[in-house]
């Protein structure tokens, strides 16, 4: 069973009692999930919040734009790796399809969202690495029952990676394993945010425009109701024209 950990001062996130029946209502507490506003709030949705796009986006692209260098430890000391190293060549391309600013950035979106982020490490037969892989923080399960195993899926199949074969990069960690995803320890105000959004949209398509309805008092004789239809007819309504409500006046 994967390791997981819960804030005991999140327990009410479990669940909450609905205002109408007065039921305990049990939430989904999976990465995001529904909120008392109502919106179901995941990584790919929080990212429709436009200032939670505008704050990763800034996060990737400046992190991801700072100078890197690498250094060997050798027994005379730290000195700063050589152009020709293998290590130099695999910061410049991790892999045959990003270049290292790409990847990086793949990295932060991964941690900014979901608290983690991960990725493969490709070695050849002589143990030495050749490429990193990003995968996916949904894509990955950290066990930690006997050792830390990672369990990964792709394509359909699932399978265990030793960490000499992972690179894990993590935010602030309860554990010092898993990193605390933000999307589900701060979807209840993301999903205020979502509800306005929502509401807004609905407003604007009604042409801004709020239905509604008058409830009669059943009880009132007819008379007294012809009473109040005739003197409402002779009150100028507000979408006539000023002529006509000249005329009618």
């Amino acid at each position: 069973m994967a390791s997981r950990w819960y804030n005991p001062m999140s327990w009410s996130f479990f669940g909450f009692n609905d205002p109408k029946t007065g039921q305990y209502i049990e939430v989904n507490t999976d990465l995001g999930g529904e909120t008392r506003s109502g919106e179901v709030i995941t990584p790919k949705k929080a990212m429709a919040i436009p200032i939670v796009w505008s704050c990763i986006k800034i996060l990737s692209e400046t992190v991801s734009g700072l100078p890197l260098k690498l250094y060997d430890d050798l027994p005379t000391g730290r000195v700063l790796a050589k152009g020709t190293s293998r290590a130099v060549r695999l910061l410049a391309k991790p892999n045959p399809y990003m270049t290292m600013l790409n990847f990086i950035k793949a990295i932060i979106v991964n941690m900014a969202l979901r608290g983690n982020a991960f990725a493969l490490i490709e070695r050849n037969d002589a143990g030495e690495f050749i490429g990193f892989i990003p995968l996916s923080a949904d894509a990955v399960e950290v066990n930690t029952d006997d050792e830390l195993i990672y369990w990964v899926t792709l394509k359909g199949q699932r399978f265990p990676v030793s960490p000499e074969f992972m690179l894990h990069f993590k935010i602030f960690s309860a554990d010092g394993i898993n990193g605390l995803s933000p999307v589900e320890f701060q979807k209840e105000a993301m999903g205020l945010a979502k509800a306005a959004q929502s509401w807004s949209s609905r407003f604007m398509r009604k042409g801004g425009f709020t239905g509604g309805y008058v409830i009669y008092d059943l009880g009132r004789s007819a008379a007294a109701l012809e009473c109040s239809c005739r003197a409402g007819a002779h009150r100028p309504a507000l979408h006539r024209s000023p002529a006509s409500i000249r005329r009618s006046s």
